[in-house]
Formats: structure tokens, sequence, C-alpha cells
């Protein structure tokens, strides 16, 4: 199950669905599970961006380490678009808000609550970088697990969730690169969304932050950067600043010589109040905190502590101000790159599709027609998140 912030509603494919995503999926149905009950009465269908699931309401015994949740409602999908066949996951466990919810059903985290397996709507995340530790991603939910935080709960700084959504939305100041401010004026709204694995920002913001990183090229919505570059990257709440590693946000080489890679913080508006979606680039680099009663995210530094990869002050790199017009022409070569094989643009950014439906949750904000996927880097992406594992 992906860890999603990003929605509020946890579904799986049912053993009945004949689709080719179920196929290629575990599924649920009476031979798994002698206490699972199931009602066509009560059918549901959730659009995606990527594609869409049906099916209807089940109630199962659901068990996940020493805690168990009785009579559980979820969404049980017999019908999964194509566009899931080869997600490594089976389904989508949501942690988003109640008002969110698209399948009205009490939330999971409603669940944990209700049933005194925990008494705090709060959950603490780290998110693991597989070539540091492979499966260290952790989920602590009702608290925060300390001991994966330099200095401590302590040392948590929060941020006040924008309460005119029923998203996990903070408000980001700025972001630094190479201690020079972007100078976003007045800050973003950001979505803090641990099932997208990318960082997804409208054009003209992508524009503007890139054109720090030299030799920076781009085909409009795709940005392609050296390799090599240890530009210092940081994303700023409030005074808090948090850095970035490069081993996140520079994906894989696009060019034979690898001089060329794909930048993983991409110029799409897919929110129409134009608020960053911001996803694993970045939470990977913080232990994060969602505290659902008082309405805040927290962050804090992970241990063992994330550093960028380049140990050179900013005060050796570069200019202190902010280049002008004529600078930013030679720092940065935004055009479309030359020679062959190079993609046209970020494929599948995702790694759990945004929502397109009315409901009030993330899929209001949705401006879809901007989204294309390719499922084939989505694959690559997916691979990078903490999945939580139940049995029925």
């Amino acid at each position: 199950m992906v860890v999603d912030t990003g929605s509020a509603d946890t579904w799986i494919p049912s053993a009945d669905c004949k689709s080719k995503s179920c196929l290629a999926h575990r599924t649920l149905g009476p031979d798994d599970s002698s206490t699972l009950s199931a009602s066509s009465d009560k059918a549901f269908a959730i659009a995606y961006a990527s594609g869409n699931v049906e099916g209807f309401i089940a109630k199962d015994t659901l068990t996940f380490g020493s805690a168990t949740i009785d009579e559980m409602e979820f969404g049980l999908a017999n019908m999964v678009s194509d566009d899931f066949t080869n997600f490594p996951v089976d389904g989508i466990l949501g942690l988003g808000f109640p008002s969110a919810s698209i399948l009205k059903v009490p939330t999971f985290l409603e669940n944990m609550i209700s049933r005194n397996i925990i008494s705090k709507h709060v959950f603490g995340a780290y998110l693991h970088r597989t070539a540091d530790n492979k499966n260290g991603g952790t989920i602590t939910f009702g608290g925060i697990d300390g001991s994966r935080i330099e200095g401590g709960v302590e040392a948590l700084k929060y941020y006040d969730v924008n309460t005119t959504t029923s998203l996990w939305s903070i408000r980001m100041s700025d972001v630094i690169l190479d201690g020079q401010n972007a100078n976003f004026q007045q800050g973003r709204n950001v979505i803090i969304d641990t099932g997208t694995a990318l960082i997804l920002i409208p054009p003209e913001d992508a524009l503007k932050l890139h054109q720090f990183i030299p030799g920076t090229k781009s085909n409009g919505e795709t940005f392609y950067i050296p390799c090599n570059t240890d530009i210092s990257l940081q994303f700023q709440f409030g005074n808090d600043k948090y850095q970035l590693s490069s081993n996140d946000y520079i994906g894989d080489p696009i060019d034979a010589e690898q001089e060329l890679c794909l930048s993983l913080i991409v110029g799409r508006s897919v929110v129409r109040d134009g608020a960053w979606l911001i996803g694993d680039v970045f939470l990977r680099n913080v232990y994060s905190v969602f505290d659902m009663e008082n309405g805040k995210i927290g962050f804090g530094i992970p241990l063992p502590a994330v550093r960028a990869s380049s140990t050179m002050s900013s005060a050796t790199r570069g200019p202190t101000s902010s280049p002008t017009s004529s600078a930013i022409s030679e720092q940065a070569n935004l055009t479309n790159p030359t020679g062959t094989g190079l993609p046209d643009q970020v494929a599948n950014p995702t790694s759990s599709p945004i929502r397109t439906t009315t409901t009030p949750s993330l899929a209001s904000f949705i401006d879809h027609g901007r989204y294309r996927y390719l499922v084939l880097f989505a694959i690559s992406l997916f691979t990078m998140h903490s999945v939580l594992v139940f049995i029925f």
C-alpha cells in the first residue's frame, strides 16, 4: 500500500476484477478472507489523472504489526484501468483529512482512533533513500519516533496547515540556491504529499528556479541539469531552511555521455491555485510529522542526518546576489536540448495518481489537462516509496 498523505481513501483490487492491472497484482476475495463482506449497493468510482478505479465498499478485519482494526470499510476495486498495471504496489492507503474522502467512510486514521489503537491524530514518517539504507523507511501512527530525529522531538519545527483546504498544505517562504534567494515573492503554498515522487511546480516558477543552475537546458516543462552539478538547494519555511540532497533532485542521465540528467523538479501546473506539490524529492531529506489535531506539519533533520553531496561553502561558488536577466543567459542555457534520444517530457511524476474529481480533496485543485503520463518512468520512481503491508 502506498502511504499517501495526498488522499484520504484506502482501496485494493478485488479478486473479481479481470482488468489487466488487477491480474498483475495481489487481490482480495472470499477465498482469501472468511470475514470479508461487501455490498454492491455501496459503489464508488474515483477518476485519476493517470487512470481510474471503480468498485464497491467492503468490510473486513485489517491487521498490521500487532494492531487489528475490526470491520474496517475500504474500497474493493473490480475495475482498475491499465495505467496501474506496472505499479509495484497493490493499492493506496489514504492518510489525508476525512473531509477529503471520496468513499465517505471512516478513514484509516479515524478507525485507529475509534478502536483505541492510537490516541492522537498524528503520525511521523521517514522516507528512506534506497542507496543509503534499503527498507529503512518508517511510519509511526499516533506519535513521533524521536530516535529518528537529530536533536529528538524537541528539535522539530512546526508550520500551520492551510485551513481553507482539506489538504496537507503549508506556506513556504522561499528557495535558496547556493546562498542566493530565488525571491518567490510572498512565498508559495505547498502541498506535502508522501504519495508523490517528484516536485511539481508552475512552469514559470520552475524556470526561475532552474536559472540558478548553470548548464540547465529545457524543452518547456522538463529541465535537464548537469549530472555533476553541486548547487546547494534549500527550501525555507518561516526562518527554517532544509537542505535537499543532490542525490534526490538529480535524476537519471539522458545522454550516453552522462553529462545531462533529468531534474526531478518539474515545471507543470497541477494545482489550480498555483500551489506546489512537494513529494519525496524533498521528504527524503526530513523527518515529517503530520498533526491533524492541531493542524500542523513538522519537520526535523533525520538520523543519520541527510546532507547535500557537496561540502563546498556557498561563499566559494558564484555571486551572492540574484542573477540579472543577462547573467541568467550565461548561467543556464534554457533551450531545447539537441541530440537524439532525449525525452519530450517528464513521464508520470507521481507515484500515486492525483485525484481529478470535484470532491474537496487534492482532486478539487488539479489542472488535469496538463497531466500526461508514461508508466515506465513511474515505475522507477515508485520504488522510492515507503509502503505498508496489510494482512486481511
